[in-house]
Protein backbone atom coordinates (compact mmCIF):
# COMPACT_ATOMS: atom_id res chain seq x y z
CA UNK A 1 0.00 0.00 0.00
CA UNK A 2 1.43 3.55 -0.91
CA UNK A 3 2.08 5.82 1.74
CA UNK A 4 -0.39 8.68 1.83
CA UNK A 5 0.57 12.01 0.74
CA UNK A 6 1.62 14.40 3.03
CA UNK A 7 -0.02 17.92 2.45
CA UNK A 8 3.27 19.63 2.01
CA UNK A 9 4.17 17.49 -0.59
CA UNK A 10 0.70 18.23 -2.71
CA UNK A 11 1.97 21.59 -4.15
CA UNK A 12 5.34 20.56 -5.40
CA UNK A 13 3.57 17.29 -6.80
CA UNK A 14 0.95 19.52 -8.68
CA UNK A 15 3.61 21.63 -10.22
CA UNK A 16 5.40 18.48 -11.64
CA UNK A 17 1.89 16.96 -12.70
CA UNK A 18 1.27 20.23 -14.66
CA UNK A 19 5.19 20.07 -16.07
CA UNK A 20 4.69 16.18 -17.18
CA UNK A 21 1.37 17.21 -18.58
CA UNK A 22 2.93 19.58 -21.04
CA UNK A 23 5.84 17.75 -21.69
CA UNK A 24 3.32 14.87 -22.81
CA UNK A 25 1.27 17.09 -25.10
CA UNK A 26 4.20 18.31 -26.45
CA UNK A 27 5.63 15.52 -27.52
CA UNK A 28 2.10 14.39 -28.79
CA UNK A 29 2.48 17.54 -30.95
CA UNK A 30 5.60 16.89 -32.21
CA UNK A 31 4.58 13.42 -33.39
CA UNK A 32 1.23 14.71 -35.21
CA UNK A 33 3.86 17.39 -37.19
CA UNK A 34 6.33 14.33 -37.72
CA UNK A 35 9.12 15.90 -36.09
CA UNK A 36 9.49 12.75 -33.55
CA UNK A 37 9.24 9.12 -34.26
CA UNK A 38 9.51 5.81 -32.94
CA UNK A 39 11.94 5.03 -29.73
CA UNK A 40 12.60 5.88 -27.23
CA UNK A 41 10.11 8.85 -27.78
CA UNK A 42 7.14 6.83 -27.76
CA UNK A 43 8.77 4.62 -24.21
CA UNK A 44 8.75 8.06 -22.98
CA UNK A 45 5.35 9.43 -23.93
CA UNK A 46 3.95 5.82 -22.86
CA UNK A 47 5.63 6.61 -18.92
CA UNK A 48 5.07 9.87 -18.90
CA UNK A 49 1.06 8.63 -19.23
CA UNK A 50 1.57 6.43 -17.06
CA UNK A 51 3.08 8.53 -14.23
CA UNK A 52 0.51 11.06 -14.94
CA UNK A 53 -2.30 9.15 -13.85
CA UNK A 54 -0.89 7.33 -11.36
CA UNK A 55 -0.32 11.05 -9.95
CA UNK A 56 -3.55 12.34 -10.51
CA UNK A 57 -5.27 9.07 -8.94
CA UNK A 58 -2.44 10.05 -5.80
CA UNK A 59 -4.00 13.68 -5.89
CA UNK A 60 -7.46 12.23 -6.00
CA UNK A 61 -7.77 14.37 -9.13
CA UNK A 62 -9.78 13.18 -12.02
CA UNK A 63 -7.87 13.43 -15.36
CA UNK A 64 -8.59 16.35 -17.01
CA UNK A 65 -10.20 15.86 -21.28
CA UNK A 66 -7.55 17.94 -23.29
CA UNK A 67 -8.15 18.60 -26.62
CA UNK A 68 -5.10 16.16 -28.18
CA UNK A 69 -6.44 13.18 -26.02
CA UNK A 70 -9.28 13.37 -28.60
CA UNK A 71 -7.01 12.32 -31.35
CA UNK A 72 -5.58 9.06 -31.59
CA UNK A 73 -2.40 8.38 -30.19
CA UNK A 74 0.73 7.49 -32.54
CA UNK A 75 1.58 3.76 -33.43
CA UNK A 76 4.69 2.59 -31.81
Amino acid sequence: MANPIDQREKPVLKELLEASKAAERLISALFEIGALDGEPFMSIWCQLDRAIERTQRSLGEKPALITSDLNPRPAA
